[in-house]
């Protein structure tokens, strides 16, 4: 549907994994999440192995954070980065981590 394949954050090609997973921006949130130990996303050539991983990923214990943060993390780098491209909206990582946190405790 877009013409333009260009990540909004980056300029490099978009895939899902990129989005997601690999893009500059989408590192700098995932180095900002507290967890109890640290992830190389180098180790998941595509989300299935991410979402498959993640099952393992805890949330240091201040959090207040029980559950799975990556389903939160990943929707609101999506989220994050729709404002960007349709509403030309910008969002800091700090911002992005700062959501995802606040939405996964509720």
């Amino acid at each position: 549907m877009l013409q333009n394949t260009s990540c909004v954050h980056c300029g490099q090609t978009e895939t899902t994994e990129h989005i997601l997973l690999h893009c500059s921006f989408a590192r700098h949130v995932w180095n900002l999440i507290p967890l109890a130990s640290t992830i190389d996303l180098n180790d998941f050539p595509s989300l299935v192995s991410a979402v498959g991983a993640a099952t393992s990923w805890t949330c240091l214990p201040p959090c207040g954070i029980t559950g799975n943060i990556f389903s939160w993390v990943v929707w609101n780098l999506w989220i994050t980065r729709n404002l960007l491209l349709f509403e030309a909206r910008p969002a800091s990582a700090q911002v992005t981590v700062s959501k995802a946190l606040v939405r996964a405790r509720e």
